[in-house]
């Protein structure tokens, strides 16, 4: 994390230096916008000058907002669930719904190495929602009011930590968790603003770094607010250092991303 923020903190450092010993400066003297599609989804972005080696971008972009999910293949969720010596079939009688909080913006600088050259650097950072993907398992269906919030599912019978509970509404929630702020760096192909063509293309490839992520889900019989329930491959699989383990140690997420800008001056 430190030498992500360092190498991000020395190509800005760069621009700075070349905004103040370029004599040709460009600062802000044009302006585009531009349809954006990647994996952060589909979304705007608006582009300046600050010299003819640095150009300076921010938007925003969102993915579609909701999968369906059949709940019977979530495989956190038991089979059946014990309530006071009563065993009733859980994962056949419920729906389940997924959603992508994908909003997210970022503000990026593009660095040139030269004043004719298309290919660029880009450091910056995207600001997203943290919960990733939160899926709701609507379990109304399956408990009776009276029971909403009051009965658990135990995860793992050797571990007291590892239950979870629905709301008070008869829903279990569980998510895929990052950072808020999520420092970026990458390469890319196009200058957003060129001052012979109205019309210009940028493709860009990098990583965002987001933190180590987390599927958790929670346990509301405590409290309304419902206490976090980190899941692990133990916890799920019974054996240490699963899949869900190995996945929790990747903290970056790959970022491809084709921009169409219009120059409006």
């Amino acid at each position: 994390m430190k030498k992500t923020f360092a190498i991000l903190a020395s190509l800005l450092a760069i621009s700075v230096f070349t905004v103040r010993a370029q004599e040709d400066k460009q600062i802000f003297n044009h302006l585009a916008v531009a349809p954006t599609i990647g994996f952060d989804g589909i979304g705007a972005e608006a582009i300046t000058t600050l010299t003819p080696y640095v150009q300076v971008h921010a938007g925003i972009a969102m993915m579609l907002p909701y999968i369906p999910v059949n709940g019977s293949s979530i495989k956190a969720i038991p089979e059946t669930i014990d309530i006071n010596g009563n065993v009733r079939q859980l994962r056949n009688n419920i729906s389940a719904v997924a959603s992508l909080n994908s909003v997210s913006g970022n503000i990026l600088f593009d660095i040139f190495p030269s004043k004719t050259t298309s290919f660029h650097f880009t450091a910056g950072l995207y600001f997203a929602d943290p919960k990733l993907i939160a899926v709701d398992v609507d379990a109304s269906k399956v408990l009776k009011q009276d029971e909403y919030a009051s009965y658990y599912i135990q995860l793992n019978e050797n571990n007291p930590q590892t239950r979870i509970s629905s709301d008070a509404q008869g829903h279990i929630k569980a998510d895929l968790s990052y950072n808020v702020v999520r420092p970026y760096l990458g390469i890319g192909f196009g200058r957003g603003i060129r001052s012979d063509k109205r019309v210009s293309t940028t493709v860009d490839l990098g990583v965002v770094y987001a933190g180590n992520p987390k599927l958790q889900s929670y346990d509301y019989t405590l409290s309304p607010e419902g206490k976090p329930v980190v899941f692990t491959s133990a916890m799920l699989d019974n054996k240490d250092n699963g899949i869900i383990d190995k996945f929790s140690k990747i903290p970056i997420l790959p970022v491809v991303k084709v921009n169409i800008y219009i120059r409006i001056f």
